[in-house]
């Protein structure tokens, strides 16, 4: 059995202003194509699976998605990926009251390479450090 699923991805910038909410972890329920507008996003669970706390500076995120994909595998349902936002989605870079991540994506490129989001599986008995980056040596997966 496995003991946990993590997602980590690398904000090469965050901004944080105040007040700063918590981000959610959303279940997509539909495929997202890559060319699909922001405003036309797929069909999400109207319920949070996981809420985080904001973690300011640039480094590794990690988020744990472990009851996700629990509750996935027991009601045997597809697995569309997960959306991550905000709490509150209202505020505006142009009004500087923004705060967020600046992650890098799968095609990150150059010196941002070694920093594409993972999915993490974590196995029992494996000691889980504050350094993910060690996880790099494992397999990828297409879409965490």
């Amino acid at each position: 059995m496995i003991a946990g699923f993590l997602i980590a991805l690398y904000s090469r910038k965050t901004t944080a202003t105040p007040p700063i909410g918590p981000l959610e972890a959303y279940e997509i329920l539909s495929d997202w194509p890559e060319l699909t507008p922001w405003d036309k996003q797929p069909k999400r669970a109207s319920e949070p699976a996981a809420t985080f706390d904001f973690v300011p500076g640039q480094g590794w995120k990690l988020f744990d998605i472990t009851p996700l994909v629990r509750a996935q595998g027991q009601a045997k349902r597809e697995n569309h990926g997960v959306m991550l936002r905000f709490v509150g989605e209202d505020c505006s870079m142009n009004k500087r009251d923004w705060s967020g991540y600046a992650f890098v994506s799968r095609e990150g490129a150059g010196e941002w390479s070694s920093r594409q989001p993972l999915l993490l599986v974590i196995e029992p008995g494996t000691l889980v450090t504050s350094k993910p980056a060690a996880a790099t040596e494992g397999r990828r997966s297409q879409r965490p």
